[in-house]
This record gives C-alpha cells, structure tokens and sequence, in this order.
C-alpha cells in the first residue's frame, strides 16, 4: 500500500489513495488482531487522512491499537510521538519515545527518537542543554526531530530551534536537501507560529 501511494507523488493520485484507505481499513475488519494492518490503516491515516476526512486522532487511535496487539512492533511508536505532541502534550510523548527506546532500535530513527526524548525531558526550563543537543545531532537526526515537533506549540518554540539548527548544518552534510529546502523550513516553521513577518521573509527569499 506504501509504495502504491508514495509512487505517485507528487501528482498524488487520489483515487490510489482512497482506495488504500479502503484496503486498510478492509484489512482490520476481516484481521482485528493483526498487528500490521493496524499499523497500515495507521499510515494511511497519518499521511493522507485529510483526503478521506480522517484526523490525527483515528491516525494515533489506529496506532494504539497497532501497539496493544503487540507492544514489541517498534514502527508503530514512530509517528505516536509526533500525533501525542500534536494533541497530548510532551509527556505523553515521552511514554511513547521511552516505550520504543526501551526496544533496543538501531539507525536513524533510534537516534531520532533519543534526540526527541532528551529535548522533551530538557523542556522550557534547560534551553542551553536543548541548543547544546542540537548543535550536536547530524542533520539526519534533526530531520527526524523536526517532524516529530512540527506541531508542537511550546513556549520554547522548539520546532524553530530544530529547523534552525538544520539549516546550519554545513551543506555537504545534507544530501537530501538543498539550504533553500532547509530555510524554507525555518520559515514554515515560524509562519506556523505566528512570526509572519521574519517567516514570510525567509519564505520570499528561498523561492521553491
């Protein structure tokens, strides 16, 4: 189902992406038990919910129930962190991220996912040690913590930091975007938290 969708971006088909939504929820009426095909409505959910009028809370719900079919299936904790953040708070995000961790992960998305668990357990009130963590972490890392704090609307704005801190890795260490592709990000970053004039300004000055 994965490849099915993805294959069309960025002329998203939408009929594909129905049809998957259909495919997985079809999935989890005939195996209610199934571990993975919780864990695919679940996806369906997360990146084109929006089309076929479903939330990021039937997106985290369809992982939960992914997750209380086997706890031990790691991917299904992934976007939980990022969904928690969104509609929870931090710490229900960090049960999340110490839950996946506590898994043994390896790879990006382990350290990742540390990285999201040590700037959620900083917070607000170390804001030294959380820019210390992402000058720190290599861009891959920071990508990753990006997508988890997009939406999280903290006083700290930890989202900006993360974006910035990315935009100033050195370009060599960042084969999968280019520094308009990371300014840009800085930009959404700060429109999405009402700083419009400096994110239209870096949106106007790094044209996609």
């Amino acid at each position: 189902l994965h490849s099915t969708v993805f294959a069309t971006i960025p002329l998203v088909e939408w009929s594909v992406v129905r049809r998957a939504h259909a495919v997985a929820q079809e999935l989890t009426s005939r195996y209610p038990d199934d571990v993975e095909s919780w864990y695919t409505l679940g996806e369906a959910r997360y990146h084109f919910g929006s089309r076929v009028g479903s939330s990021p809370r039937q997106a985290l719900e369809a992982f939960d129930r992914a997750i209380a079919h086997d706890s031990s299936f790691a991917p299904a904790y992934i976007h939980p962190v990022e969904l928690a953040l969104w509609l929870e708070g931090p710490e229900a995000a960090r049960r999340y991220a110490r839950t996946y961790l506590a898994l043994g992960p390896t790879g990006v998305s382990a350290s990742g996912m540390e990285l999201i668990g040590q700037v959620l357990e900083a917070g607000d009130t170390q804001p030294q040690r959380v820019r210390n963590l992402l000058r720190e972490a290599s861009p891959d890392v920071l990508d990753d913590a990006l997508a988890a704090f997009r939406h999280f609307m903290d006083p700290g704005e930890t989202a900006v930091a993360v974006a910035r801190a990315l935009a100033a890795s050195p370009v060599e260490d960042v084969k999968s975007s280019t520094k308009q592709d990371r300014e840009r990000r800085v930009g959404t970053a700060l429109l999405f938290r009402g700083h419009v004039h400096d994110g239209a300004r870096i949106l106007f000055q790094n044209p996609g």
